[in-house]
């Protein structure tokens, strides 16, 4: 009897997490719309750059206006999709809501994704394994979305970031 009620327990906690996994909205969660998610998918340019937090500028750094930004980089088209790929599903985020995160997100990447008409920036925390995403567009930089939690896809963002900075020590670390 208790292998059964362990069983069936251990179904909806599955049941539960597949649910929350699958069901919620990338576009709009992540990417805020369907125009900033249609850049990120069309963008015929990407490029990286590294972010360092400016040394006057509050810890909690938001816009990106507080960050001093690396030589724009173009990023080779297999880490291009591989990145795309990753963002773009739904179970690659922790859509918990059960506890938030104690650390306050300061992004060392940007990935900018240029279509003809607009353009979208990812900005990645590998300490916190959070990401924000802001339409860079006009002359404005607008915040798309919270922070989002990756720890899900880490370990793969991490492979697809390395080889856009090879002579990056502080990025050749991570793991």
């Amino acid at each position: 009897m208790v292998p059964i009620i362990a069983s069936v327990l251990l179904l909806l906690g599955y049941l539960s997490w597949h649910f929350r996994t699958q069901h919620h909205d990338v576009v709009r969660d992540i990417f805020g719309n369907s125009q900033s998610f249609d850049a990120f998918i069309a963008s015929k340019q990407v490029t990286a750059q590294r972010l360092h937090l400016a040394n006057n500028a509050p810890r909690t750094a938001d816009p990106l206006s507080h960050y001093e930004k690396g030589t724009q980089t173009s990023v080779a088209i297999a880490h291009v999709q591989e990145i795309r790929r990753l963002l773009q599903q739904p179970r690659s985020y922790d859509w918990s809501t059960e506890y938030a995160k104690a650390c306050m997100p300061i992004y060392g990447v940007l990935i900018n994704f240029r279509s003809d008409s607009n353009a979208v920036s990812v900005a990645l925390c590998f300490d916190c394994n959070m990401l924000a995403v802001y339409d860079t567009s006009g002359t404005n930089t607008t915040r798309l979305n919270t922070e989002w939690d990756f720890d899900p896809i880490r370990k793969q963002l991490v492979a697809a970031v390395k080889p856009i900075f090879p002579n990056d020590v502080e990025i050749q670390k991570l793991r």
